[in-house]
């Protein structure tokens, strides 16, 4: 069965979700503790450690439970924006473009890898983020500033690299495979390409797709063979 639009980022949002509750859980448990030590304290000396023991439990248990939370709502966030652009991917003629999503790769996974019917391979990774993106020449930045989670650039230009070998594998000849990054919320003011790889928009993803480098020798081989081929395992 095919894979939906971000369905391994809302695993992450509920695996963090559920290590959020495991350490809210323990935290109270320890608390708990510390209050029937409390309890069955008679001196000052004793008072005074068990309150220094809930102070430190309050202190660093609900800086990881704060910790995971941001991340569980990142991961949520990342998951409406996949899903955002995977409903725009799936709308598309299905007698002009194949669409795939969460595509398994050494690095993780890809969000969406796009077939034309003409030849043109593009890798799509989504990004959800607010605000103005621009770039410097050689990187994005958001509101002026580089972005602080991971280089998305250097993220799409990986994946991009290992979906072509990994159908050169099967063409027996190299393959441009074409590498976008879109954001689904975002208004994104970059006019270049970044290092072979191009920034857009929610909007203007499809023609996005439609200026994407075609192998035209291989285009009705590819639309043939190529969900076979993704779905071989990494070689």
């Amino acid at each position: 069965m095919a894979a939906k639009a971000g369905r391994s980022t809302r695993d992450l949002e509920f695996k963090r979700y559920m290590m959020r509750a495991g350490l809210t859980m323990l935290c109270l448990l320890l608390l708990w503790g510390c209050i029937g030590l409390l309890q069955g304290t008679s001196t000052i000396v004793g008072v005074v450690v068990v309150f220094v023991l809930i102070k430190a439990i309050d202190e660093v248990g609900g800086s990881w439970i704060k910790q995971v939370k941001h991340k569980e709502k990142r991961a949520a966030r990342g998951a409406v924006g996949e899903e955002t652009i995977g409903a725009i991917l799936d709308a598309l003629d299905s007698s002009l473009y194949q669409v795939f999503h969460d595509v398994r790769c050494p690095q993780g996974n890809i969000d969406h890898v796009v077939l034309t019917r003409g030849g043109a391979v593009v890798v799509v990774e989504t990004k959800s983020h607010n605000g103005r993106v621009t770039a410097d020449g050689r990187t994005l930045l958001l509101n002026g500033r580089p972005f602080p989670e991971k280089d998305f650039i250097r993220q799409t230009l990986s994946n991009s690299l290992w979906l072509g070998g990994h159908l050169k594998t099967y063409a027996q000849q190299d393959i441009w495979v074409n590498g976008v990054v879109c954001f689904s919320r975002a208004f994104v003011d970059v006019r270049q390409p970044i290092k072979g790889i191009r920034v857009t928009y929610a909007k203007n993803l499809q023609n996005t797709l439609d200026k994407s480098r075609k192998i035209d020798h291989l285009a009705d081989w590819f639309w043939e063979h190529f969900a076979e081929i993704l779905g071989q395992p990494t070689l």
